[in-house]
């Protein structure tokens, strides 16, 4: 068994290790060159992502990660 906080690196793992692993479905999106997405039967369970920021902050790099957010967000629904 190997715990991997960062996604990139799970999934350049995956291949070179030839194992298999859990992911939420957003990671599916991502061009992973010698993995396959299988989904799983039975129930669902869904994972809620939040994002805090300072009250009024309208910093632009904070303004172009929420509107990349919200983007990827709405084509998964």
């Amino acid at each position: 068994m190997h715990e991997c906080k960062d996604i990139a690196v799970s999934l350049g793992l995956i291949p070179a290790a030839g194992v298999v692993t859990l992911f939420p479905e957003c990671v599916r999106r991502r061009r992973a060159p010698g993995i396959v997405f299988r989904d799983i039967e039975g129930s669902i369970t869904t994972v809620t992502c939040g994002f805090l920021r300072r009250s009024g902050d309208r910093d632009p790099p904070v303004e172009r990660f929420l509107k990349m957010w919200r983007i990827l967000k709405n084509e998964g629904e």
